[in-house]
């Protein structure tokens, strides 16, 4: 395997002078993934259009100093746990944890300390793959239990594919997944508006207000602005009136996806008329985060400009947001010995 020293390119120092790599994957055909060991990031995903030519299909930052700076998660790996936390506070084993309330009165992807922004060691490399560590104390962002974490990267024959892996030494939670923004008309190219979407799922998570915290129920979306059963336009069905849009600001909500909880399956299909590409999601986790960026905003773009809400979307593979407080009955624990293991794939092809 081959060593960052080796054979990658330094992308910047912190502020206190470590520095930060990018790691370049290709395959033979035409596509390549750069990653950075900080906060273990997708930073750039090119696949060939339909006229064969070249898109960035993931949105990113210019430099290090930028996603530094970045609030907005791009392409970054979140853990401990993914998403939502009501009153920043859960009960594990009859123990109250506390954590930061960095989102209002609750937690969000367990900031303000998340590993979206810190440096993780590289494991191992090569042109297809890279495999990212980081170790963490009992107590890390108030979770309980030390954890191993390593986070691949493997860019395959028909996209990227990311797999997790987690061990504790005490009961926790894990809710790891990666929360890259989509554009498949290529970066910088305007809103997502245009996309054709389809879910997997039957039924949704509505949110009680527009903290964006699930009520624990699911609802039928069939005939209402939050149907993706069958493909259609993001602009077709997003309709600003609708209860659930108005609370959300846009899409900000989960779906259960029509599979066993942990069985590897479809998740969602995305696809743009555009430029003819069609991006495919599948993982064993159980639920997508529909989140179409609408609070995007002061996050610098590759030109240089900030990116504006719905320029991405995020199709985020996780458990149901706050489901450890919740009555949803698949929840994030992962007992002490356990090995937590997900794995999320972008499989990319052109829409025949």
């Amino acid at each position: 395997m081959k060593t960052t020293d080796m054979s990658t390119d330094e992308f910047g120092r912190l502020d206190d002078d470590r520095a930060a790599h990018l790691f370049k994957l290709r395959n033979g055909q035409g596509q390549s993934a750069t990653i950075t060991d900080y906060g273990a990031r997708l930073v750039s995903f090119l696949t060939p259009d339909s006229a064969g030519e070249l898109r960035q299909i993931v949105l990113g930052c210019p430099d290090l100093a930028s996603y530094c700076a970045d609030a907005c998660c791009l392409g970054a790996t979140i853990g401990r746990n993914a998403n939502r936390i009501s009153n920043a506070q859960f009960q594990l084993n009859g123990r109250t944890y506390r954590l930061a309330a960095n989102d209002g009165k609750n937690n969000n992807h367990s900031g303000p300390d998340g590993y979206e922004h810190r440096l993780w060691t590289t494991d191992s490399y090569d042109d297809r793959h890279v495999t990212l560590r980081m170790d963490t104390p009992d107590g890390d962002q108030g979770f309980p239990g030390a954890m191993s974490i390593t986070v691949c990267y493997r860019l395959q024959d028909d996209g990227l594919e990311i797999t997790f892996e987690g061990t504790t030494d005490a009961d926790t939670i894990c809710n790891l997944t990666n929360h890259a923004y989509f554009n498949l008309d290529g970066d910088e190219s305007g809103n997502i508006l245009d996309h054709t979407l389809q879910i997997n799922a039957d039924t949704f998570c509505p949110i009680l207000s527009e903290d964006a915290i699930p009520t624990g129920s699911r609802q039928a979306m069939a005939g209402t602005p939050m149907d993706f059963r069958k493909p259609c336009s993001i602009s077709e069905r997003r309709d600003p009136a609708f209860d659930q849009i108005r609370l959300g600001h846009g899409y900000n909500h989960a779906y259960p996806i029509n599979k066993s909880p942990r069985e590897f399956g479809h998740m969602a299909t995305l696809a743009s008329a555009k430029t003819g590409i069609r991006l495919d999601v599948f993982s064993d986790l159980p639920a997508i985060q529909m989140y179409t960026g609408d609070y995007l905003s002061n996050t610098r773009a590759r030109d240089g400009h900030c990116y504006g809400p719905r320029e991405g979307i995020a199709l985020e593979c996780e458990f149901v947001p706050n489901a450890i407080n919740s009555d949803d009955p698949i929840k994030p624990i992962l007992r002490a010995g356990d090995i937590f293991t997900a794995r999320i794939c972008y499989r990319t092809s052109i829409i025949s």
